[in-house]
């Protein structure tokens, strides 16, 4: 048997696609904001850090410009709730501050397929001590010009203890070497600075691994 639409059927069907098409309009512009939720820990006294400052920063993108979004204060669970963040496809880091040192998550990307995120961000008391600090890997990268080799070098730092290496000065701070005759230092990684005797990384070392990047350039006719 067939059916075929009149006028009036016409128009009843043409009515009750548009109230579908308001109804899914409206639920999009519902779940048109994200959330966050994170908890954080202190891992070195083995407890939830409660009553603790917080903030969601947002980048264009993972490199871009930082704005601060919102704040908050943990309860005692050691969580805040981020609501209300546009699912724009920027960059979210949530951070905190603990003895002096600073503490992010990963990068986190909102958009309508993915509108929460729980996370979780681990802090640590601090020492000086640098007995269980160890290099790792030492991983380099050689970019060959005609005239100059572009090398790009990634270490990996081990803390092997439960707190965070916080050098007492400059000069107890993690040292590295340089060919002696590399020039155009670029840091990449924060804290990485150059001295008349090579490198020296002096940011805070968090237990686990941590990967220093830098890249420098040699003449090719100054080596062998």
């Amino acid at each position: 048997m067939n059916y075929r639409i009149g006028p009036t059927g016409l128009l009843l069907f043409l009515v009750v696609a548009c109230t579908l098409i308001c109804l899914t309009s409206g639920d999009v512009h519902a779940q048109g904001s994200g959330r966050i939720s994170v908890t954080v820990t202190n891992r070195t006294a083995g407890e939830a850090l409660a009553g603790h400052a917080v903030r969601v920063l947002r980048h264009t993108n993972e490199t871009g410009e930082t704005d601060e979004m919102a704040t908050g204060t943990t309860d005692a669970s050691g969580q805040f709730e981020f609501e209300d963040l546009p699912l724009d496809g920027a960059h979210y880091v949530v951070s905190t501050r603990f003895s002096d040192v600073d503490y992010t998550t990963d990068h986190l990307v909102l958009i309508p397929i993915q509108a929460t995120f729980d996370t979780s961000i681990d802090v640590f008391e601090t020492g000086n001590s640098d007995e269980l600090i160890s290099v790792g890997a030492l991983h380099v990268i050689v970019e060959a010009n005609p005239d100059v080799l572009n090398i790009t070098e990634i270490v990996i730092v081990r803390n092997n203890g439960g707190s965070t290496f916080v050098p007492e000065t400059q000069d107890a701070a993690i040292a590295l070497t340089l060919p002696s005759t590399a020039f155009g230092l670029q840091p990449v990684t924060p804290g990485v600075e150059n001295t008349d005797h090579g490198l020296r990384y002096t940011s805070p070392i968090p237990p686990g691994e941590t990967q220093i990047f830098y890249t420098y350039s040699l003449d090719r006719n100054a080596i062998d």
